[in-house]
């Protein structure tokens, strides 16, 4: 796909890559697992991958760093999830277009309808996710 992107688009491809962990991330993953809002596949995956960059698939898809996926967290909070099992997840990725995917710690991914989540109120309730999709991460 990426070999006949310019001929395609008439521009470079950009950045596409699953970029393995390095020490960084390695730490973040192990600052992930201590997170109450986190789930066992997707400690696994941030030990081993650093975070996934596909610019060109699509509208692009992008699976941010652990680093990134606790800064979020700590800045702007959970996500509420109002249809799903699991009420409260985080920001573990996004698309070209602005979607989000939320994980919740179930380990189910919610995709966004909207291109952000509604902010929470100044009592400091959660942001929320309006999710058309969920997928089980689990068995």
């Amino acid at each position: 796909m990426v070999s006949i992107f310019e001929a395609t688009h008439g521009y470079p491809p950009g950045r596409n890559e699953v970029r393995v962990a390095d020490d960084d991330d390695r730490r973040a993953a192990r600052e992930y697992a201590r997170e109450t809002l986190g789930f066992e596949e997707l400690r696994t995956f941030y030990a081993s991958i650093g975070e996934v960059v596909l610019s060109d698939v699509g509208d692009g898809y992008f699976i941010h760093s652990a680093r990134d996926v606790l800064h979020r967290l700590a800045e702007e909070g959970d996500v509420a999830i109002p249809d799903a099992d699991d009420p409260l997840g985080m920001v573990i990725g996004s698309d070209g277009g602005g979607l989000l995917y939320v994980a919740d710690w179930g380990g189910a991914i919610h995709r966004s309808r909207t291109a952000a989540v509604d902010q929470g109120s100044s009592t400091g309730s959660p942001r929320t996710c309006r999710s058309s999709s969920t997928s089980s991460a689990g068995p």
